[in-house]
């Protein structure tokens, strides 16, 4: 079976992909990417075959990014995504993946890749939608914004999301699909980002249940890890960590728009107050840029499985890939959450059990983070019930189960 993978966004956007297409091509199926220019390095890194829809500049990405950060009402986010769907060369992007895609078998989409949905409807292809995240999918446990107020209230705040979203939404991505040559429709972004023959939830079933109000189409299958058995850290980073007790780790990852000197600064004050050793990976905010104290140290790109398995705990934007690489090394995740899913994920982790209560960026603050260090620290079950769900989830085999309820799929 000839499969086009499609997705975009940052980088935790695209390694699940690279580990879906490896698990594909394993089990026989002739798999590859389709992505944009600036993703196309990574996945020959990876060995996997990659076909391009065309260049999206890292800036653009970044801006769409900052654009999240700095609206803190997370119903108009949708809005926001779909705005820079509808802008800019986003028709070309969708014509070239249609090219890209002319001779797959089936197509399987990012939930908010709206280009790999225009693929499958013009072309008639089959299509299997993938959710990292469960923000977009109607629940009964929770609200939109990844809270739970009841079971009433939830439902209600899903009636109120979804005419939020419609209102931001259906406008831009409307004018989209009839340049198309595609139906208007009534919630554009929820209605498109799923699909009626199956859809993938890659999170563990140990970090979320399947909720009653899904579909039967709705499957969990655990997450999609790729790991980089060759890698090998510098010197400076082997003596550091081989000199001292287990570190604090500290990423934001692609998180942009925000202030890294003044972020810095409040980080070295919570490690400082909190005495312990610190690595701050750099990220796209240059965290860590300024002169750094005695027993912290920075760091360019380390593979998180690798980084993570020799954290003591470590400190998030709550993004979907960083936060089931903190579950999986079984350390705790403090989340300082920015936009988008990633106060879902900190608000899951605070109920596991396994990580303090989570920040905003707006309350973020050396003593906040310090308060949040020294649990993480002191609270034995705490770090207990990480460590036991981190070898749950080691335990299991995602991609797996993923490819063999693809195949069940399109046997039927």
């Amino acid at each position: 079976m000839r499969i086009a993978l499609v997705t975009v966004g940052t980088t935790g956007d695209l390694v699940p992909y690279i580990a879906l297409a490896k698990g594909m091509l394993e089990r026989g199926h002739d798999a590859y990417l389709v992505v944009p220019d600036l993703f196309q390095a990574s996945a020959a890194a990876h060995g996997v075959p990659a076909r391009s829809f065309g260049d999206i500049p890292r800036d653009e990405v970044e801006s769409v990014v900052a654009r999240l950060v700095t609206e803190r009402n997370v119903l108009k986010h949708p809005g926001i995504i779909a705005d820079a769907h509808a802008r800019g060369q986003v028709v070309e992007i969708g014509r070239a993946t249609i090219e890209a895609t002319r001779d797959a078998d089936l197509i399987v989409s990012h939930s908010l890749a709206l280009m790999g949905v225009l693929a499958a409807e013009v072309q008639r292809k089959p299509l299997v939608t993938v959710h990292l995240f469960p923000n977009l999918i109607k629940s009964q446990r929770m609200s939109p914004d990844g809270a739970s107020y009841g079971r009433a209230l939830n439902a209600l705040s899903w009636v109120v999301g979804r005419y939020v979203v419609r209102r931001s939404a259906d406008p831009a991505l409307n004018e989209l699909f009839r340049q198309f040559g595609l139906r208007e429709r009534r919630d554009a972004m929820l209605s498109t980002g799923g699909s009626g023959l199956l859809n993938l939830v890659a999170i563990s079933p140990n970090v979320l249940s399947l909720d009653p109000a899904w579909p039967a189409n709705y499957r969990i299958t655990g997450y999609w890890f790729h790991d980089e058995p060759d890698f090998s850290p510098d010197e400076t980073l082997s003596d550091f960590l081989r000199d001292g007790e287990a570190p604090v780790v500290i990423t934001f990852g692609s998180v942009a728009g925000v202030n890294g000197p003044a972020m810095t600064r409040a980080v070295v004050a919570a490690v400082s107050s909190a005495g312990c050793r610190a690595i701050l990976q750099a990220g796209s905010e240059n965290l860590g840029g300024e002169r750094l104290p005695a027993g912290m140290i920075r760091i360019g790109y380390v593979p998180h499985g690798w980084l993570f398995a020799r954290a003591r705990w470590v400190v998030t934007h709550g993004g979907a890939g960083t936060t089931a690489a903190a579950f999986r090394a079984g350390v705790p995740p403090i989340t300082v959450y920015h936009y988008g899913d990633q106060r879902f994920w900190g608000l899951q982790a605070a109920r596991l059990g396994v990580a303090p209560r989570p920040l905003s960026r707006a309350s973020f603050g050396a003593s906040s983070l310090a308060d949040r260090i020294r649990t993480a620290s002191h609270d034995g079950a705490m770090r207990a019930k990480a460590g036991a769900l981190g070898e749950r989830i080691r335990a299991e085999d995602g991609v797996a189960n993923a490819v063999t309820l693809i195949e069940q799929a399109m046997a039927h």
